[in-house]
């Protein structure tokens, strides 16, 4: 797409899920951009995009928002005449949305169900559908005036959709937990065999007072494993006991349960002991 430029003017390429009223189905904006000022919150400008996915939540507002700005490289614009259009996509998996602009082998923007706040629901694995609209005016890109451009066009190049081939999960193993002080740590081991790109790493616990995490030690998201560098990697898992009321503490017992996600879908298990 190439974007216009100009106050008042909100450009937008988004998802909105079909599973209830806003924000219960969800939505994810793959790129949307408004005026560096005018307007309400942080603006963008000509060199900046946002991408964001919204749930439903039992908080006060009703949702959660999860945004990540992104800053075309080497003073590029999203009015550029060379190239004449960006590439805008989302890389959607079940359980993990990752943003890109124009090359999608190096997303800015990785989210997962890992991400959702307490009080949150991922609700991004059920059907959504595509809006592409320029808007004008509004309390977030501000209005437009004399110098904003008329007719202002979005031009729209293509839409394109791609299904992940089938990619099999990694093959995964580790040593069991060993809690001290109510807490202790194991290396977990990945074997990707000849796959590439991004795996989520999701982690659940068989007993009340035991909480799990997972640190791959990516720095755009730490329950995403990045096979780019090679088809081994490793993963650090965390257990630790919570207060929880009526939870029976037996220190002997318990397990967690580490599953990974690609992008087609596929999943792979392993199941670690706590001792």
């Amino acid at each position: 797409m190439k974007l216009p430029v100009g106050a008042g003017l909100w450009p937008a390429f988004w998802m909105m899920g079909t599973a209830g009223r806003w924000p219960v189905g969800g939505e994810m904006d793959i790129m949307e951009n408004i005026p560096a000022t005018g307007g309400s919150g942080g603006g963008l400008g000509p060199t900046k995009v946002e991408s964001t996915i919204h749930g439903p939540s039992t908080s006060q507002k009703g949702l959660f928002s999860l945004s990540q700005d992104y800053t075309l490289p080497d003073g590029q614009r999203i009015d550029d005449a060379n190239p004449s259009c960006h590439v805008y996509g989302a890389i959607w998996s079940p359980f993990m949305v990752q943003m890109y602009v124009d090359d999608w082998r190096k997303p800015f923007y990785v989210r997962t169900a890992a991400d959702v706040p307490r009080d949150g629901r991922w609700v991004f694995n059920a059907p959504f559908y595509f809006l592409l609209n320029l808007a004008v005016g509004g309390d977030w890109p501000g209005p437009p005036n004399e110098t904003t451009p008329s007719p202002a066009e979005m031009l729209v190049d293509y839409v394109r959709v791609f299904k992940a081939a089938r990619i099999e999960a990694p093959k995964m193993a580790a040593a069991p937990v060993k809690l001290q002080n109510g807490g202790g740590s194991s290396m977990l081991k990945l074997n990707f065999g000849d796959g590439r790109g991004l795996v989520y790493l999701g982690c659940t616990t068989e007993a009340a007072d035991l909480a799990c995490a997972v640190d791959t030690g990516n720095p755009l998201n730490g329950a995403v494993v990045d096979f780019s560098a090679g088809n081994l990697q490793t993963a650090k898992i965390s257990v630790k006991r919570v207060s929880t009321a009526g939870a029976v503490k037996n220190p002997g017992v318990g397990r967690i349960t580490v599953t990974a996600y690609t992008v087609s879908g596929e999943q792979s298990r392993v199941v670690v002991a706590v001792e």
